[in-house]
């Protein structure tokens, strides 16, 4: 019989510690999540903006990104492939 428990023991332990490590992974990520939910809402802010300014920017295609100081990175790419792909569709 004995040799039947001590099995199961075991991997009751096992699995009692899988359950503590996942606990506190989960436990991090709800922390984390809030930051990144902010941080995608401020790019896609940002994408909005671009978007909302690229057929004025079309208008004036001397105007260099550089001349847009608030931008973050991210939306000055996305900014500069719409202004492409609207030069390519006039062309």
């Amino acid at each position: 019989m004995e040799s039947k428990l001590v099995p199961y023991r075991l991997k009751v332990a096992d699995l009692e510690a899988a359950k503590k490590a996942e606990a506190s992974r989960v436990e991090n990520l709800e922390k984390r999540s809030p930051d990144r939910e902010i941080l995608l809402g401020k790019v896609e802010k940002e994408r909005d903006n671009a978007l909302a300014d690229s057929p004025k920017l079309a208008r004036r295609p001397k105007r260099s990104l550089q001349s847009w100081p608030k931008l973050g990175t991210t939306a000055k790419k996305l900014l500069k492939n719409s202004l492409e792909l609207v030069r390519k569709r006039k062309s």
